[in-house]
């Protein structure tokens, strides 16, 4: 008989260690190698944990299936199994299971199951409320609130701000919350608190191109082109592939009259986007460029 890699209880640290650490793929590994020795229960419901959170949607269904009956009722695989029918773009019924493994243990990834079912349903409002709902219970949970505020963006720009405050109160190292918090205040016409976040979300992240885009956004607004230049040149790297960004720059080049530099720089990459494609358009035909 084949000997057992190691104990249960010391593989069940190691992965609960692993999960902790979002080392999903390494979680796997060590699931399947110990079940290969031996059929455990316990380690069967680990396996078909981290199939899901690596995405294996195939295996994990077949997982599933094989479970004995017995175990379908609980609340944990009922979350697993609202986790398929999610996958199977069944959200109705993700939300009916999803619930009962929420309501049994409030984590943030079954909040996140509830959420996404939300969305493919298109009610926006009933994510809102259950992200209201986890937060008078759990007001410390950031990634709630981030979601909450992402999701008032669309609808209560306001509320988001307000979300987005309170997060970096909560944690002065968030810096996307910094970075939206800009974007929301230029978005608004309030230039002096735009730049006052943005520039706290570069001091965060310096080589961040898009915290770095935002606050040269707020720049270029402010017709500050030479202080906007030297954050794109920061940002404007061989591995920076947004063509969003990109186009920024070229922009704040044609407004600072660099026209030739502006006119090279559009030749050296070529838009692949639609949405980008029609910028350039629109560039040359506002600042005549051949």
């Amino acid at each position: 008989m084949a000997k057992e890699p190691n104990s249960k209880d010391a593989n069940i640290g190691k992965l609960l260690l692993l999960d902790n650490k979002n080392k999903f793929v390494d979680a796997l590994a060590l699931t399947q190698r110990y079940l290969q020795h031996r059929d455990d229960l316990q380690m069967r419901l680990l396996n078909l944990h981290f199939l899901l959170l690596n995405s294996k949607f195939k295996e994990a269904q077949s997982e599933y299936d094989a479970l004995p009956k017995v175990v379908l009722e609980r609340p944990l695989v009922k979350g697993f199994l609202a986790q398929l029918q999610l996958n199977d773009k069944k959200p109705e019924l993700a939300i009916e299971n999803g619930l009962v493994a929420y309501n049994s243990s409030s984590s943030l990834r079954n909040l996140i199951v509830l959420v996404s079912a939300y969305t493919q349903l298109g009610q926006t409002a009933n994510s809102i409320a259950l992200l209201e709902e986890h937060l008078e219970k759990q007001p410390n949970d950031q990634a709630a609130r981030m979601l909450l505020a992402e999701k008032n963006i669309g609808t209560d720009v306001t509320s988001a701000i307000a979300q987005y405050e309170q997060a970096v109160a909560q944690n002065p190292n968030n810096y996307i919350a910094f970075n939206n918090l800009a974007y929301l205040h230029l978005k608004a016409g309030q230039l002096k608190k735009a730049k006052e976040y943005g520039e706290q979300a570069v001091s965060l992240q310096p080589d961040n191109s898009a915290a770095l885009d935002t606050l040269a956004r707020v720049l270029f607004t402010d017709r500050e082109f030479d202080k906007a230049l030297e954050l794109y040149e920061r940002a404007i790297t061989d591995a920076m592939k947004n063509e969003e960004i990109y186009l920024n720059y070229v922009e704040t080049l044609l407004a600072a009259e660099k026209t030739f530099l502006a006119t090279r720089k559009l030749k050296q990459r070529e838009m692949k986007e639609p949405v980008s494609i029609q910028r350039v358009a629109e560039l040359k035909a506002k600042y005549q460029l051949k």
